[in-house]
């Protein structure tokens, strides 16, 4: 059953990201390491019956984010007064 402008299912989102944050850390060429920030804020809910698709250019962050959706990756928890957090009809995987 669908509602609302956007078609959303009136049933809880089968898995919902709130303000995820990835950074990688790394070497640069002077050999000082420096943090990449590969997901900055990124907050997205699929619902049951709807297709998501992620696109954007090479080394946008497609992958990683569905590395960290999937726990493949570990995610940051920052002192931050926002919200984040991976959950799924099935449970929280982070919350902070």
């Amino acid at each position: 059953m669908r509602s609302g402008k956007y078609g959303r299912s009136s049933k809880p989102p089968l898995i919902a990201v709130e303000n995820l944050v990835k950074r990688y850390e790394r070497e640069n060429l002077a050999g000082a390491r420096e943090d990449v920030l590969a997901l900055d804020g990124v907050s997205l809910k699929i619902f049951p019956g709807t297709t998501l698709a992620v696109v954007g250019e090479s080394g946008s962050g497609k992958s990683t984010l569905a590395s960290c959706i999937a726990c493949l990756e570990l995610l940051q928890q920052e002192a931050s007064a926002a919200s984040k957090s991976i959950s799924s009809r099935w449970g929280s995987v982070l919350s902070g």
